[in-house]
Order: structure tokens, then C-alpha cells, then sequence
């Protein structure tokens, strides 16, 4: 059987249409993979780029006040527009995007400020503000909750983001944050969740960043993570750099990798 497909009315595209129109390509490769994410079997439309296609009222002037952060602007045009146009209402999208760059201002200014409480407040009524792609946020909230005696609560929030979030970046530097606020009680936990991680990402095809490598080669060293050391010195061995290899095995081997840092070692050696 096939598998059913996503009923193209239930996707609001008008977002997509309006970065289409004005050939925005970065934010129109960001929205058909939240579209997708969002409706696995949904597929952007042919007609994505024909100007005849999108129908019904133009929301471009909308979105690009909202583009330009005028938001108070948009809420008035909305307003407008209903009186004016009767039967016309915003898109979903663009009422989502609205609610959450203004929740977004109102977090970052409770914060500047130190209302800690209000960053919660505004975080319950808004989940879609904590996110990878919003990390900021994210960080904001975990200090609110710490910052309010409830440093479980914050933790929490950290391992969400070193659960969910793909970044190495992101995941170092959320440690680096916790390690700021949390005793060492709760960081120990965030600490190998995130060595974890790391791991995945040097089993990964791509280059790390040098930055980013040197990092983490930092807290191995300081770990003496036997594991850790080990899959460093696959990373180098899988680059076809021996001598950086052999460097990592022999360390894995000092601290307890076993045979699988001797196999390296010699497979390093022999190339």
C-alpha cells in the first residue's frame, strides 16, 4: 500500500510562498525542512516558484514587516485587514512566528532585567521557544529556574538540550554554561551525556571544526577517558593521520582502553 500522503491543505505554505517570491533561499531551505519535520509525508509544491500559484490575499507586505521586526506593525495591519477584508484571516504561520518573536523579545528583555520568574512564566506558555534553534532561550530558562531554587529543574533543561540538539558547539558550550550555576553533583551527569555525544560525532564522516576538536581533546585529557582517547585516536586513524592516531591509542591503552587501543596502535604503527 502507499503511504498516505499529507493533505496539502492541512501545511500552511504561505511562509514558504513568501521566502519563494522573494527568493529568501536560506529561509525557504529552513522552512521546507521544518515543514518536513513537522509532516513527514509532505513534499514542497511544483508550483513553488510560480507567482500565479499562491492565490487568495498576499501576505507579503505581512511578512516582510515581521522580517524587519516590526512586529506591533504587523499586529496593526492584521487588525486593519480583518475590517477591511471581510472573511480574511492571518495565516496559522504567520501567527505562530508572530507569537513567538514577541515571546522571544519579552524573555531576553525579563532577563536583561533579572525577572527570573517571568522567564519561566513566558517559557510555560510558550515550550517552542526552548530550542536548538533557539538555544539562547533555552540557556535563559535554565538559569531562571536556578536562579529560583530549582536547580533540578534547571538541569533538566540542559539535558534537553544536550539530548536534542545535533551542534557540537552548542553541546559544549551548554556544559560550559551549566558548569557555571550547577554544583558539581549535577554537572557530573550533564558531563557524560555530553561525552557522549562527542563520540557520536567523531564516528561521524564529517571534519570537526579545529576549535571544536582541540575542546574536546582538552576534556579527554583531563578526563583520562580510556573510551574517549580511543575513539580520538579512530577519528585521526579514519583522516589517514597516523601519527595523531598512534598518539591516542597509546594514551587509550595507558588508561584503560584494552586491546581494542592495541589494535589501533599497531594498525597505526604498520601505515
Amino acid at each position: 500500500e502507499e503511504s498516505p500522503r499529507t493533505d496539502r491543505a492541512e501545511v500552511d505554505e504561505s511562509a514558504l510562498r513568501y521566502y519563494a517570491r522573494n527568493r529568501d533561499l536560506e529561509r525557504l531551505e529552513a522552512e521546507i525542512r521544518r515543514l518536513r519535520a513537522e509532516n513527514p509525508t509532505w513534499q514542497p509544491p511544483e508550483d513553488l516558484f510560480d507567482p500565479q500559484a499562491v492565490g487568495g490575499f498576499d501576505e507579503g507586505p505581512l511578512w516582510q514587516l515581521f522580517a524587519e521586526g516590526r512586529y506591533a506593525e504587523v499586529r496593526e495591519a492584521i487588525v486593519e485587514l480583518e475590517r477591511e477584508t471581510p472573511g480574511w484571516t492571518p495565516s496559522d504561520e504567520l501567527l505562530r512566528q508572530l507569537d513567538l518573536a514577541e515571546g522571544h523579545l519579552r524573555l531576553q528583555t525579563a532577563a536583561e532585567h533579572d525577572q527570573w520568574r517571568r522567564v519561566i512564566e513566558i517559557a510555560q506558555t510558550l515550550p517552542a521557544l526552548s530550542s536548538c534553534g533557539r538555544v539562547n532561550n533555552s540557556w535563559l530558562i535554565a538559569e531562571a529556574y536556578i536562579r529560583t531554587g530549582q536547580p533540578d529543574a534547571g538541569a533538566a533543561v540542559y539535558r534537553g538540550i544536550l539530548e536534542r540538539c545535533e551542534e557540537p558547539q552548542i553541546l559544549i558550550a551548554t556544559l560550559q554554561k551549566a558548569n557555571e550555576l550547577l554544583d558539581d553533583q549535577r554537572i557530573l551527569p550533564l558531563d557524560a551525556l555530553l561525552q557522549g555525544r562527542l563520540a557520536e560525532s567523531l564516528s561521524g564522516e564529517e571534519e570537526l571544526a579545529p576549535e571544536l576538536l582541540a575542546s574536546l581533546e582538552t576534556r579527554v585529557k583531563a578526563s583520562r577517558d580510556g573510551q574517549a582517547a580511543l575513539n580520538l585516536g579512530w577519528y585521526y586513524a579514519g583522516r589517514r593521520q597516523w601519527q595523531q592516531a598512534d598518539s591516542w591509542f597509546t594514551a587509550a591503552g595507558e588508561w584503560g582502553a584494552g586491546s581494542s587501543a592495541i589494535e589501533g596502535r599497531v594498525l597505526a604503527l604498520m601505515r
